[in-house]
């Protein structure tokens, strides 16, 4: 694909195959898996993911939004869910959602690095 007669990065085309599992994700999910990495020692609860995130996005996030999507997360072995007691969870990241991640991180710093390079033509 080629944007304003700039030549692409054939790294940035295609985000590697680890990344897989982390591409279809909607930005939300990503950063919840972003947060719950960052917070893996812990084991976070719903509760600490939801007040993470809206710190984050600097708003209230509901606890149907956070939980929606924590369960979808859950169903796609990104994340692993253990009853802390009755009513509360903890979750952390697999080993699948890692190295999606990191995969995910090396592309987007590649796509990055090549913004604002010159065009092959008026490179001296």
């Amino acid at each position: 694909m080629r944007r304003n007669n700039r030549q692409t990065n054939e790294s940035c085309v295609v985000p590697p195959e680890a990344a897989t599992a982390i591409t279809p994700l909607t930005g939300f999910q990503r950063d919840t898996l972003c947060v719950v990495a960052a917070l893996d020692d812990a084991a976070p609860t719903g509760v600490v993911i939801a007040q993470t995130l809206g710190d984050i996005y600097e708003e209230e996030i509901t606890s149907g939004r956070v939980y929606q999507n924590l369960r979808t997360l859950v169903e796609a072995d990104l994340l692993e869910k253990r009853p802390i007691d009755g009513r509360t969870n903890a979750y952390t990241v697999t080993e699948s959602s890692c190295d999606g991640l990191r995969a995910y991180a090396a592309w987007t710093e590649a796509c990055v690095e090549a913004v604002g390079e010159p065009h092959p033509l008026f490179a001296i």
